[in-house]
């Protein structure tokens, strides 16, 4: 009798645990095309309390509100090529006037359920608008990170920050992104990837100033790139000297960590 109570117990226990983890593995699911877990986060009621605020100030027209929901400085990708920023809310602001209406029709286009997301955030109206987490740790907010504007829509120069010259140091493809890196007049460099086949003069799926540095002497110095985009890293590097286990052509190795975790590792050539 004895044993027959435990198994029951072991069997009430083990199916106890199996319901428990059931709502835990969805309860980051927006919907069939977007589970945050790939951004590292582990519920999706953050990203939910983000979304209403968004719809909310988008539909009051309530500039002060939409700025505090968003990361800045803030790309905007033109529609042609090229891109423009904004330097903080004040400039927003001062553009609300054209640019809400954008953001209005690009928000209320889908629900929440209908969103797309994957390692580079997640989007709104096939990537007009690109969301993530800005910032380290559990409370990190989400916030918009980038706008790609419609055709015929930019913002008057003067409202813009000043382009940057740019200096190409990096292009290359792995088997799904097309990967450029600029370095910007200030010297930082700028990192650019589309979805493939997406490639330039479409506005990037992402866009990110980062950091460089060398590591080796000599022959093997070798350059490497770092950028990030709420808690996702991207971390893009010359081979240097290796030993010759990469493919032939491979120009640089992309890594993609979130939250500190290792999600893909590709060579691209």
């Amino acid at each position: 009798m004895r044993s027959l109570k435990c198994a029951w117990l072991a069997s009430l226990l083990a199916g106890a645990c199996l319901f428990a983890s059931t709502p835990a593995s969805a309860a980051a699911r927006l919907g069939e095309s977007c589970d945050l877990s790939v951004l590292g986060v582990g519920s999706s009621s953050a990203f939910l309390h983000f979304d209403n605020a968004l719809r909310e100030a988008l539909q009051a027209r309530n500039a002060d509100a939409a700025a505090a929901l968003i990361s800045f400085p803030l790309p905007l990708n033109l529609a042609a090529g090229g891109h423009q920023t904004l330097r903080d809310a004040a400039a927003f602001r001062l553009q609300s006037g054209m640019l809400l209406p954008v953001l209005h029709k690009a928000v209320m286009s889908q629900q929440p359920g209908e969103l797309f997301c994957n390692m580079n955030g997640v989007m709104y109206d096939n990537g007009a608008i690109w969301v993530n987490r800005v910032g380290s740790g559990i409370g990190a907010p989400f916030l918009i990170t980038s706008v790609n504007l419609p055709k015929g829509v930019s913002l008057p120069a003067a409202a813009a920050q000043p382009a940057q010259a740019r200096k190409p140091e990096l292009a290359c493809k792995t088997d799904k992104f097309r990967i450029e890196i600029e370095s910007m007049g200030d010297g930082k460099p700028l990192y650019r990837a589309w979805n493939l086949p997406h490639a330039a003069p479409e506005p990037p799926a992402i866009e990110l100033a980062g950091n460089m540095t060398r590591e080796g002497t000599g022959m093997c110095s070798h350059r490497i790139w770092r950028f990030r985009n709420g808690n996702t890293d991207y971390i893009v590097s010359e081979p240097g000297c290796t030993d010759g286990s990469e493919p032939s052509g491979a120009k640089a190795q992309l890594e993609v960590e979130i939250a500190g975790k290792p999600r893909l590792t590709a060579w691209c050539s």
